[in-house]
């Protein structure tokens, strides 16, 4: 059937979280903050089967998070969290970039200058 009937957008930022839900809503309001609404969506990425925060996580950006199954864990398992939510994403929305962060990541918008 391909991807035509799929929302689509230029920048895919993935946010992978498994706790600490006034951290997560900073890094969304400052991912909202610093990138263009029109060609960016952003989802989230539970580990551990939160399904407490996933259910929060859902009235804040509907329809884009993903509550794993699977308690990934820190190391490697930030791979398997990575590759379930492509998997995710791919099946939701056409988009041609992809960054993967965590709740820590700065988003830091370029102010105009004063001079």
């Amino acid at each position: 059937m391909g991807k035509s009937h799929l929302t689509s957008c230029d920048l895919l930022v993935c946010i992978r979280v498994h706790a600490y839900r006034d951290l997560i809503l900073d890094t969304i309001d400052a991912v909202e903050h610093c990138t263009d609404p029109v060609t960016t969506k952003v989802m989230c990425a539970v580990d551990k089967n939160n399904k407490t925060l996933a259910k929060h996580l859902e009235r804040i950006i509907p329809g884009a998070v993903l509550c794993s199954g699977t308690s990934w864990g820190w190391g490697a398992g930030l791979y398997g969290l990575l590759a379930e939510s492509i998997l995710w994403a791919d099946n939701r929305w056409n988009y041609e970039h992809l960054v993967s962060i965590d709740y820590g990541t700065l988003f830091i918008k370029k102010q105009k200058s004063v001079d």
